[in-house]
């Protein structure tokens, strides 16, 4: 009897030191995210603060128009709510970490196939109803005065800003083959977001030298550029341009998707991560 309840002492302190360890790597996992989500409260403090400033010193009305702020923001969150592929991240986090991703690696559909087509159909319904539904009603208030080079524009931004979007959402899930849990990283993404889109504030309104920055990065094609193609009058000129260098972005977010895929499929042993 004592030889019994000592192997199931012994059995049980096995599975219990067992458990922890495996506890213990989960929640370090853990402790790590949640240190770079809460690193990105100083940023959103300050991006309020000059927010609220620019506001109250009333440099940003001396810019707009209260009938072109309002059209601009109510743009930029139909845009941030109809076009956010943060979704696709948690895909690819729960395929790898699960051990999921072993059913696409046998089956013909690769998961970033079915994924892009689950973005690709959103676009088009939400594309859809963008500009058949909330545009005229935009328009209708007076806030904006669409022609058919900023229709046609805006519709193929959409799309630019959409392909980026999932691939960089597929890049950060990738990270999943190495950090097991990506949300630190996701809610790092959500301040650039915030900061680097437009929804916050036009880019043209930021001091001169972030502006550059932000124009230069492809952020823009989430929220900025595509109001503006709405805002501004538009050009065939602008529109191609703004293409061209929205498919460059697409095409080395794409290959570099591709290159950490890639590398963490070596480390993937079938059972997660």
């Amino acid at each position: 009897m004592v030889k019994v309840w000592t192997d199931t002492a012994l059995c049980w302190a096995r599975a219990v030191i067992a458990s922890t360890v495996l506890h213990l790597k989960h929640y370090a996992v853990y402790l790590k995210n949640s240190a770079i989500k809460f690193l990105n409260i100083p940023a959103q403090v300050a991006a309020l603060y000059f927010l609220w400033a620019t506001l109250l010193t009333g440099s940003l009305g001396g810019t707009l128009t209260r009938e072109q702020m309002l059209g601009y923001y109510a743009l930029a969150l139909l845009l941030r709510w109809l076009f956010g592929f943060r979704s696709v991240t948690e895909r690819f986090e729960k395929v790898i970490f699960e051990g999921e991703l072993v059913n696409f690696l046998v089956r013909p559909l690769p998961l970033g196939a079915m994924e892009l087509g689950r973005v690709a159909a959103q676009w088009f319904v939400n594309s859809v109803l963008l500009l058949l539904v909330f545009v005229p009603i935009v328009s209708a208030l007076g806030w904006i005065t669409p022609t058919v080079p900023s229709l046609t524009g805006l519709a193929a931004l959409l799309l630019i800003g959409a392909l980026i979007q999932y691939h960089i959402y597929s890049l950060i899930g990738t990270f999943g083959f190495w950090l097991e849990k990506v949300f630190g990283i996701v809610y790092g993404f959500d301040l650039v977001m915030l900061l680097a889109t437009g929804t916050l504030l036009p880019l043209d309104l930021y001091p001169p030298a972030i502006a550059r920055l932000l124009n230069a990065l492809p952020f823009r094609f989430f929220v900025y550029v595509p109001v503006q193609a709405l805002r501004l009058p538009v050009t065939w000129p602008w529109v191609e341009s703004e293409v061209v260098s929205g498919f460059a972005w697409v095409l080395g977010l794409g290959l570099l998707t591709s290159y950490t895929w890639r590398r963490g499929l070596r480390r993937f042993t079938g059972h997660g991560v």
